[in-house]
């Protein structure tokens, strides 16, 4: 008996942990850890501030994720926590590959947690659909 309920309950969990679609984003976004300061960073971008100046501000509240970078993103990709008005929480892990020489690097996985907009994501299939992929 111990057997087959060990196999119901796998099954059960491995269900529930698939249960949410899988999200990219659009192009370049802000993740950030809170939704006004999505909101701050990405009015002041559009008002013409530098990338890279934003970068250095909000350096431990905001990341921007590069439409290139989203190759180095782990399944189970952009995942849906919530959603607050306009502003959806998401979580993603990202892979920094760095090879020191032929034989020898190093693989550093960091998992994000934040706030972007929420028209910012898009499923997986509509971004693989996309022209280049």
């Amino acid at each position: 008996m111990r057997g087959p309920l060990g196999l119901i309950c796998l099954l059960v969990v491995a269900s529930t942990a698939s249960a949410g679609e899988p999200f990219m984003f659009r192009g370049g976004t802000w993740v950030c850890d809170a939704p006004g300061r999505y909101d701050e960073v990405v009015g002041r971008q559009e008002a013409g501030e530098s990338l890279g100046d934003l970068l250095r501000e909000t350096r431990g509240h905001c990341v921007f994720v590069e439409e290139e970078e989203q190759d180095d993103m782990l399944p189970p990709f952009v995942q849906l926590l919530g959603e607050e008005d306009s502003h959806a929480r998401v979580t993603f892990t990202m892979a920094d590959e760095r090879r020191f020489n032929v034989l020898h690097g190093a693989v550093t996985y960091v998992r994000y947690v934040g706030w972007t907009g929420r028209d910012r994501l898009q499923t997986r299939d509509e971004w693989r659909r996309l022209p280049g992929r």
